[in-house]
């Protein structure tokens, strides 16, 4: 029984389509592919004509930190993420990327806000957890940055 993302026979003719109807980069296609196989569509959806949710949240896009909106949405929504947490290190995996996530955390929160009605508060408090949870690791770039309330 194939994993959930690998039901398909032609993997390879899944992946061309996917990229030439998704209206997203090679590389940011390439991403997705690789973290969610066939449902690759099904987190896409999530965005639905709002194309904001279909950039990456980051300035600097690279494979390890290229999360979109609609990734974060899909993670609350369907994959019973309960935090920016959750989100960022056990879903999307950009909290195990070379950033830890610090580049796009504020940003996934920010589509909480604004597509699932979480309060500011609230993402203001995740912001928080994450980053003092990542703090343990000790990172140069967490190191760098104001505190979460600043």
């Amino acid at each position: 029984m194939p994993l959930a993302g690998g039901e398909t026979s032609d993997f390879g003719a899944f992946s061309a389509g996917f990229k030439l109807t998704s209206g997203l980069t090679d590389d940011l296609a390439g991403r997705m592919l690789k973290l969610y196989g066939t449902r690759a569509p099904n987190v896409l959806a999530e965005a639905g004509d709002d194309h904001s949710l279909r950039v990456p949240l980051s300035a600097t896009f690279t494979p390890g930190t290229g999360i979109i909106g609609a990734e974060v949405l899909y993670a609350l929504r369907r994959e019973l993420a309960v935090t920016l947490g959750d989100v960022l290190l056990r879903r999307t995996m950009v909290g195990m990327g070379p950033k830890v996530g610090l580049d796009v955390d504020r940003a996934a929160a920010r589509v909480a806000v604004e597509h699932l009605g979480r309060t500011g508060e609230r993402a203001e408090r995740e912001v928080a957890a994450f980053r003092e949870y990542v703090r343990l690791y000790k990172p140069r770039d967490l190191r760098e940055m104001q505190p979460a309330g600043a």
